[in-house]
């Protein structure tokens, strides 16, 4: 996905919407009622792909979202990772309370997580799902069930 690209088409479409605008206003007057409804009709054709576009790009950007979600849990699991493996056994009866409570904060984080693997599983699973998306699919399927296969696989470990 190529977001520069789609900023230019879209300028470039909002530029032909002017223009589009400019002409429509100029040809109402200027010509009969057959002209004025065949500018409308054009006229509407172009909403409607405009939003098809814009349908199309927030599924993109959605996914990406996903993606991006699915990154920071992975990040956050290495670091709690880290945190696990401290060879901190405390030295006093003190240092063994504290420790007691930060393995109690380090399980609510695990749970946290868990939830939040289960939410971005689910919110991947619609991209799989060619009804919700209206037939369009921001990208292969593959990549979408590789990239869950690689988050469940790690939270198994």
């Amino acid at each position: 996905m190529n977001v520069g690209s789609n900023y230019i088409t879209l300028y470039g479409f909002f530029v032909c919407i002017n223009i589009f605008q400019v002409l429509h206003k100029n040809c109402v007057t200027c010509v009969g009622a057959y002209r004025k409804d065949n500018v409308l009709r054009l006229w509407n054709y172009l909403l409607e792909l405009l939003r098809a576009r814009r349908m199309r790009l927030e599924l993109s950007l959605q996914l990406q979202q996903n993606f991006q979600e699915m990154l920071y849990i992975l990040d956050s699991m290495e670091e709690l990772k880290l945190r696990l493996l401290s060879d901190d056994y405390g030295k006093h009866l003190m240092g063994v309370e504290d420790l007691l409570q930060k393995h109690s904060l380090v399980e609510a984080d695990i749970n946290v997580l868990g939830e939040r693997v289960k939410a971005v599983v689910q919110q991947s699973q619609r991209f799989l799902d060619q009804e919700t998306t209206e037939g369009y699919r921001p990208c292969d399927p593959a990549i979408i069930v590789d990239r869950v296969q690689q988050l469940e696989v790690r939270t198994q470990c």
